[in-house]
């Protein structure tokens, strides 16, 4: 689980959010996602895991938007850690 603190907060349905949680992407939230994904696809992915209203994306500022798809993105390209039996 990755937690973001957004630097500029949004507001959406008078609820601020300053920062999301982001946990690893499963099969179903890659669903529909494309080989070679674009940055939208990157924030759909993002949006499934994350269980906010999609409108804070929609709201986000650039700078926040960009940071949450390297998050996302580096979910995708790292395999997560597992221990050594012994």
């Amino acid at each position: 689980m990755v937690k973001y603190k957004l630097a500029t907060p949004v507001t959406v349905n008078e609820k601020v959010y300053e920062d999301l949680e982001f946990p690893r992407p499963k099969g179903k939230h890659l669903k529909n996602i494309p080989a070679n994904p674009k940055l939208g696809d990157v924030m759909e992915v993002a949006n499934r895991v994350c269980n906010v209203p999609p409108k804070v994306f929609d709201e986000m500022d650039s700078y926040d938007y960009a940071q949450v798809g390297e998050i996302i993105e580096g979910f995708l390209s790292k395999a997560p850690k597992t221990s050594k039996k012994s």
